[in-house]
């Protein structure tokens, strides 16, 4: 059976590879989470998943993620209440899953204080 682990939780997979998820229920700037994309630590290898986006919140954003190529696509409307969530894979390194988890955090960030 896969391994399934809590949101922001890493999980190892035979030490080749960790996976970490993402979760915020803040919508995000499109180009804030682009400019947070283009500094993802590169041992980040893999990501996808839905994103509530500022500029779109009625549709889900569906996020790919492959090696340092990301793209972000309009898909349908939401069935449930809006919030990113995100999966990511990547080779096991110094603050792979913090330095993420900090940019978009950053990204997410749309002036409204918590």
């Amino acid at each position: 059976a896969p391994e399934r682990a809590a949101a922001g939780s890493v999980v190892r997979h035979d030490e080749r590879y960790v996976s970490f998820a993402w979760d915020c229920a803040l919508p995000i700037d499109a180009a804030r989470l682009r400019d947070a994309v283009a500094r993802l630590p590169p041992s980040l290898l893999r990501g996808k998943g839905f994103v509530h986006v500022l500029q779109a919140p009625q549709d889900q954003g569906i996020f790919h993620l492959v090696g340092r190529r990301a793209t972000l696509t309009r898909g349908g409307p939401w069935r449930d209440r809006p919030r990113t969530r995100l999966v990511f894979i990547g080779e096991p390194s110094t603050g792979l899953r913090a330095d993420t988890v900090a940019l978009l955090d950053a990204a997410s960030l749309t002036g409204v204080q918590m």
